[in-house]
């Protein structure tokens, strides 16, 4: 919550802050932003900058996936184009469900154009069926013969240079007597719809084969030079681009900014500028400082893909980065791995509201535990996606042994008071139901072998801390003996660097984790 309302502080100071953007001859926007006397600077690195990457390279030769499709796509100008694009396409009778937003479900007949006017697609822009991730969904919408649009629920899959969607025949929405989401029920249909696909920065090329029809990312605006913004959290599982958590890059009419947040709170980002050109290249250059007033320079150049809002994809030609959650779905991703498994469906069906009173909860829960070991003077790693509280295994124990260490049987003395102290308070009672002990290695070695030392150790903590000698309060005891579990997991969770590196020390670990309770 704490970063949640940091941001929201960055966003309102941003909207009034010295900004330039404007667009070159080579349809390239420069984005300057500052908190200090480095705009001038800043400007001459990216004007001076030679192009490394080509991005109409990187697009002929990058494996695509489903996610690289996350955002919403429209034609341009819709209103003043479609009786051209009636023209010229191909029309056919599609069944759809086309009453989905009900909780009755009803299969459809239209004729429909089989070029779309445009889709959304992933869990960010797809709300309808965001408790049912087996599947990639997308909402794409088709014309009719008239000049109307019909908006039909889809799922989607992507082979090679190839995307395909199928239409549902029938889709319920599930709610009880008070008229809360239960869930959905659905089914697919027998037809489909597959086109060939080719990105060229701010466009999308979808063919049929007969027939072809070029979308934007929705918010591009018709006159590219007038409207450019892209961004969102990091998403879970992605390499984040040098340590950064967030991106936010906008050319607008009324302002202009670029914001980058670390995923370290003790670095800051103040100088930074982006260059964003129509053809797909992009360019961050950034200056952070860390507690200490350290200062490192950082340059990159992307090729992105034109999402929209709080969906930004960017890839160096090798590595791929995903920025695609918003608020709501980052923490319902969060919360989905901080619960039991029967209880995630009831989660993802929660309303918003639900949700950030949870998440808040989890947030101020992980604040307090960080504020408390700090103050306690204990080394431990918080993973605010996770809430994983981590601790490194040589402090718990020698190279390759699950017996715990004298110095360890201290550590996790000091640890467990903090620990029960905090979450056993009144301020959360009831919030936790579990407790996990997790032990994890590095990726040497044979996968077996480090399972069962993960293990072992998982088990020596465990045992320790719910032993007389650990010192738990006694009004602690039977709750942590009902709730404190132990599991290995080999090196199946390595901790990753900011270059989607593994890091072999981090990654050897114990760790806590609880699990919430939700009624």
């Amino acid at each position: 919550m704490k970063k949640f309302l940091a941001i929201l502080m960055a966003i309102a100071v941003l909207l009034s802050m010295a900004a330039c953007g404007r667009l070159d001859e080579d349809g390239v926007l420069y984005i300057v932003d500052h908190w200090g006397d480095n705009e001038k600077q800043l400007d001459k690195m990216l004007k001076e900058t030679q192009r490394t990457l080509d991005p109409q390279q990187v697009y002929a030769s990058i494996t695509y996936n489903e996610k690289m499709f996350y955002g919403a796509y429209r034609v341009k100008n819709w209103e003043k184009t479609k009786e051209d694009f009636i023209e010229n396409t191909t029309f056919a009778d599609i069944d759809y469900c086309a009453t989905y937003l009900s909780n009755e479900s009803r299969l459809d007949t239209y004729r429909l154009s089989t070029l779309p006017v445009g889709f959304a697609a992933g869990h960010p822009c797809v709300y309808e069926v965001r408790g049912n991730r087996d599947q990639e969904w997308a909402r794409l919408t088709l014309a009719t013969e008239t000049g109307g649009t019909r908006d039909v629920l889809c799922t989607y899959a992507v082979e090679g240079n190839q995307i395909t969607f199928t239409p549902l025949d029938s889709y319920t929405d599930l709610r009880d007597e008070e008229y809360k989401r239960l869930g959905v029920e659905y089914a697919l249909g027998q037809d489909s719809l597959t086109y060939t696909f080719a990105f060229s920065g701010v466009q999308l090329t979808l063919s049929n084969g007969e027939d072809s029809v070029v979308l934007v990312g929705e918010e591009f605006s018709d006159d590219h030079s007038a409207y450019i913004d892209i961004g969102g959290y990091l998403a879970e599982g992605s390499p984040a681009l040098e340590g950064l958590d967030w991106i936010s890059a906008s050319i607008g009419k009324k302002y202009e900014s670029v914001t980058l947040l670390p995923q370290d709170e003790t670095i800051r980002t103040r100088e930074r500028a982006a260059a964003v050109g129509l053809d797909g290249w992009m360019a961050l250059y950034w200056i952070s400082y860390d507690s200490e007033g350290n200062e490192t320079q950082h340059f990159k150049e992307l090729v992105y893909f034109p999402g929209s809002g709080d969906v930004t994809i960017l890839t160096d030609g090798e590595k791929v980065y995903y920025y695609t959650d918003n608020y709501f779905t980052r923490e319902l991703g969060t919360l989905t791995a901080m619960v039991e498994a029967e209880d995630k469906a009831q989660l993802e069906q929660m309303e918003e509201e639900e949700i950030k009173v949870i998440a808040e909860k989890k947030a101020n829960l992980l604040a307090d535990l960080a504020a408390a070991y700090e103050a306690a003077g204990l080394n431990v790693t918080i993973n605010e996606q996770t809430g994983e509280i981590a601790m490194d295994s040589t402090v718990l124990f020698g190279s390759n042994e699950s017996v715990i260490s004298n110095e360890g049987k201290t550590f996790l003395q000091q640890f467990m008071q903090v620990y029960t102290s905090v979450v056993f308070s009144d301020k959360y009672t009831d919030f936790v139901s579990k407790i996990m002990v997790e032990g994890h290695t590095d990726t040497r070695g044979e996968y077996d072998m480090n399972l069962e030392l993960s293990q072992a150790r998982a088990d020596s903590v465990r045992d320790y801390c719910l032993s007389a000698e650990c010192g738990v309060d006694a009004a602690y005891t039977d709750a942590l003996n009902q709730m404190l579990q132990a599991i290995g997991y080999s090196y199946d969770k390595p901790i990753y660097d900011a270059n989607g590196e593994v890091d072999m020390d981090a990654s050897r670990r114990v760790s806590f984790r609880f699990i919430i309770n939700l009624g």
